[in-house]
């Protein structure tokens, strides 16, 4: 499977180069319209696992959303 995700990666560098040229631009989160913000809830007081597992859902669904979103 590594391989086979290798060989995409490449497949899109080659795409990319042969539209744009040489010149991959680094982009980070925050570069990213409507990119999930997620702050470390956990630092902040003492949490339970019931605590956590709802917090991981509604990070869940919002991940959802915006993957939903971004497709169209």
């Amino acid at each position: 499977m590594s391989e086979e995700e290798n060989g995409h990666r490449h497949l899109l560098f080659d795409l990319y180069r042969a539209k744009f040229g040489d010149h991959i631009p680094l982009i980070r989160r925050w570069d990213v319209k409507g990119f999930l913000k997620r702050p470390s809830f956990w630092l902040l007081s003492p949490l339970g696992p019931e605590k956590i597992r709802a917090q991981a859902e509604r990070w869940k669904r919002r991940a959802s959303a915006f993957t939903c979103s971004a497709a169209g």
